[in-house]
């Protein structure tokens, strides 16, 4: 070489680069092409370390290497359209011709997306980051932030928590020490998945993509808007079970051909997976509704084929949002079913619930393969405790040693155990000491007692036929248009010097009482009835009924009895508080999120009903004084109110609602009617809320 491009210096005496001419020669089309638009940086760094990461493994790196190569020359040829790239042209003289940058940004979009499937394959081959061990009896992990969600790899002693401030730790459970961190993407809300080796964390961005990190190194892999998120990792078979983007469907991605086809067409909206136990290829994949038991395995020719060997429909009210739980060594399927635990056993397909809704049971977990820990909190009492069900002898015991007070619940499934975040600490205990074996029929039998004892002590209710009155979609528009401008002058208000308090409280008491007047024409109250909620004279007395002509809707005897009766019901309804950290899986790991009500002077007793379906802190704050007949707590996760003292707290259901104008509302007003017969004076909701104040 060194004497051809010596001779080319000769021949070449003009002082062009001879050997470069040389180089040119020797090189392809394709390869000048790619020279010349040359893939992107991050691209080479992948590639640079992905080679690296095979260098021990020449047999396994030979064919990736020839597989990229195959698609840079695919790159080429697609991308230079009808340019001719002359034998003696260097790349940059190519350059100028190569005018569809479009083509080769697509080009190198696929090329990264083949260059991160093989990376995680590769990775999803290696053995477990840390062996399989069992656990101890207790074990206290120390961090310098609180852990907010957990994810365990099935095969592997690897965890991963997700602090309050988005940064991932990936712990090591045999030493009890952190391995590595890195910063969550944004908006990585959703619980996160991690490979049965402890390899790899794919974690799902909002609704939108997918992200799936190397946890050794906590380098990015791969990352897709395809797919939202990783429903299943079966390793035996080199494949992931992907939920596509914006859509219900599920894809099976072949690892080892980087091929996709749709998964389970008999299954939609798959948000769960679960191994079998035993050397065995079989998954149970499910979604609200149904499950399924599906066998995977590589035929003769390398393709992958998956076979439903059982299916069932979910009776009841299928699955809520948490994981189920596989009991019993793979016998029995447990899963929260709204406020109870329903059951499927999957030898002999029967089904049925468990009413533990009757004992305040909430949060359900996996303990061991009989036990599912669960947090008791009676809706009569403030505090709660930890209790075993033995799934198989069907008793209930007190766990005396898992604190249910102290720090916040992080399931540790699929392994056996229970974790708490506690004090900068991620506490995890495998045994428990459990106390008082009860049958778990008799709690039930004797808690549904109690409360049918209870509705018998209230006065039967009475009601009278009333004709409501229809009011015209005009009538109702207008009502609407007011509230909308009446909201739209407090927003404005909001912004305003302290200062101007006074015109702020007069434009909130104006929106409430244009909000309420389109509920009450909803609710079809008489036309005098409306007018007084305008002029805010719509308290409790003989005069302030609906008018005679339109008799007054059923009279409720309430359950409260000592409730004045000019009281004014206000209500204040959110879906969630802001900045609410992010909950794991089952209900007790939820971290209830601070909202803030002012109470203003006024001399009418106020009864103060507070919903939201996450669980909310209401801090109170009532400087006037103003007396406060009750406080009514309603949600679907339960919420407690401080700051007030000596004032009658009641938890009265799970209705919440945060829009005035929806079903929710009429529901929480229903159940508010139950104990206290006064008028709905003001309601303020939002999904999102912080701070409100209860006008006089």
């Amino acid at each position: 070489m060194r004497l051809i491009c010596k001779l080319t210096v000769v021949i070449f005496a003009s002082g062009l680069g001879g050997c470069d001419y040389v180089n040119a020669v020797l090189m392809s089309s394709s390869e000048k092409i790619n020279r010349a638009v040359p893939i992107p940086p991050d691209l080479i760094t992948a590639q640079s370390i992905f080679y690296a990461a095979l260098e021990a493994n020449k047999q396994a790196k030979t064919p990736i290497e020839e597989q990229f190569d195959q698609l840079l020359t695919v790159r080429a040829l697609t991308c230079s359209g009808a340019a001719r790239v002359g034998r003696f042209e260097l790349p940059s003289d190519v350059k100028p011709k190569l005018t569809d940058l479009d083509c080769f940004k697509k080009q190198d979009a696929k090329l990264a997306d083949w260059m991160g499937l093989q990376r995680v394959a590769f990775a999803l081959r290696l053995p477990a980051l840390r062996p399989y061990t069992e656990l101890k009896d207790k074990l206290i992990i120390p961090s310098a932030e609180s852990s907010v969600t957990l994810a365990v790899a099935a095969s592997a002693n690897i965890a991963v928590v997700k602090s309050n401030t988005g940064k991932f730790t990936t712990l090591d459970l045999s030493g009890g020490k952190p391995l590595n961190n890195f910063q969550a993407p944004g908006e990585a809300y959703r619980l996160a998945s991690i490979s049965p080796n402890g390899r790899m964390l794919a974690v799902p961005v909002s609704n939108r993509s997918l992200t799936i990190f190397d946890l050794e190194s906590g380098t990015i892999l791969w990352s897709t808007d395809k797919y939202s998120e990783v429903v299943a990792w079966i390793p035996s078979v080199e494949a992931l079970v992907l939920n596509e983007t914006g859509a219900s469907k599920a894809a099976l991605m072949d690892l080892r051909t980087s091929q996709i086809e749709p998964y389970l067409s008999a299954e939609r909206n798959l948000t769960w997976a679960l191994g079998i136990p035993g050397p065995t290829n079989q998954l149970l994949m499910g979604s609200q509704n149904s499950a399924s038991l599906v066998d995977h395995a590589r035929s003769a020719e390398g393709t992958i084929v998956t076979t439903t060997v059982k299916q069932w429909r979910l009776n009841g009210s299928g699955a809520s949002a948490a994981a189920p739980l596989l009991m019993l060594n793979g016998k029995l399927l447990a899963f929260a079913s709204n406020r109870d635990l329903a059951w499927l056993n999957l030898e002999n397909n029967q089904q049925g619930m468990w009413e533990m809704s009757a004992i305040g049971a909430q949060g359900f977990a996996k303990f061991d393969e009989n036990t599912i820990i669960f947090t008791d909190r009676k809706s009569n009492s403030s505090a709660a405790t930890r209790k075993l069900l033995d799934v198989e002898n069907l008793t209930v015991s007190t766990a005396l040693d898992i604190s249910a007070t102290e720090g916040h619940a992080l399931p540790l499934m699929p392994r056996a155990g229970y974790a708490r975040s506690l004090n900068s600490a991620l506490v995890i205990q495998t045994t428990a000491q459990a106390d008082n074996p009860q049958p778990l029929s008799q709690l039930i039998a004797e808690a549904q007692l109690q409360a049918q004892l209870a509705k018998l002590q209230v006065p039967p209710e009475t009601a009278t036929q009333w004709t409501p009155v229809i009011y015209s979609p005009a009538e109702i528009a207008a009502a609407q248009a007011a509230a909308a401008a009446a909201a739209a002058a407090v927003a404005l208000s909001e912004a305003r010097p302290r200062a101007e308090r006074q015109n702020y409280i007069e434009l909130l008491t104006q929106q409430v009482r244009s909000a309420n007047v389109v509920s009450a024409m909803r609710d079809g109250l008489s036309r005098e009835y409306i007018e007084r909620i305008k002029n805010g004279t719509q308290q409790k007395s003989a005069s302030a009924n609906p008018a005679p002509s339109s008799p007054a809707p059923p009279a409720f005897k309430p359950l409260l009895t000592d409730i004045p009766n000019n009281a004014q019901v206000s209500i204040i309804g959110v879906y969630q508080a802001p900045k609410k950290s992010p909950s794991s899986l089952g209900g007790s790991s939820r971290i209830a999120g601070d909202v803030r009500v002012t109470i203003e002077a006024g001399s009418t007793p106020l009864v103060l009903v507070l919903s939201s379906y996450e669980p909310v802190r209401w801090n109170i704050k009532n400087t006037s004084q103003r007396k406060i007949a009750a406080v009514l707590i309603s949600g679907y996760y339960d919420s407690e109110a401080i700051g007030l003292a000596n004032t009658k707290i009641l938890k009265i259901g799970s209705s919440y609602a945060y829009k005035l104008d929806s079903p929710e509302y009429n529901r929480l007003k229903t159940e508010v009617s139950r104990y206290v017969s006064n008028p709905v004076v003001s309601f303020q909701g939002r999904y999102e809320g912080q701070e409100f104040a209860i006008a006089p």
